[in-house]
C-alpha cells in the first residue's frame, strides 16, 4: 500500500495466456470474454489492441501524446492504423 496501491498476495489473470491479459490490460477490460478460448475473431481484436487500438493508446492520444510502437517480430505485435511512429523489427532480430 506504499504508492496507494493494494496487491494481494496472490494475483492471478483470468487469462489463459500472455498476449491475451496484456491485450486486456491496454484495453482495461477483458478483450475474450471469460478467459475462453481463443477463435481466429478474437485473434484479430487481440492484434488490434497489441499494435495500438486500444483504450490506452487512445487516451495517450487524446491528450496529445505522439504513439511510438515497437514491432518485436511476433505477428501480434504489428503496427495498427493508430500508431504514430513503427519501428518494425524483423523475426530473426527480435530473436538474435
Amino acid at each position: 500500500m506504499a504508492s496507494g496501491f493494494v496487491v494481494p498476495d496472490v494475483a492471478l489473470s483470468s487469462a489463459p495466456v500472455t498476449y491475451v491479459s496484456v491485450a486486456d490490460m491496454l484495453q482495461g477490460t477483458p478483450v475474450v470474454p471469460d478467459g475462453a478460448r481463443v477463435s481466429p475473431a478474437d485473434r484479430r481484436a487481440l492484434y488490434a489492441v497489441l499494435g495500438g487500438d486500444n483504450r490506452f493508446v487512445r487516451t495517450l492520444k487524446a491528450k496529445g501524446y505522439r504513439y511510438t510502437h515497437v514491432e518485436s517480430g511476433w505477428e501480434g505485435s504489428r503496427c495498427g492504423a493508430l500508431v504514430d511512429v513503427c519501428i518494425a523489427v524483423p523475426l530473426y532480430d527480435s530473436m538474435a
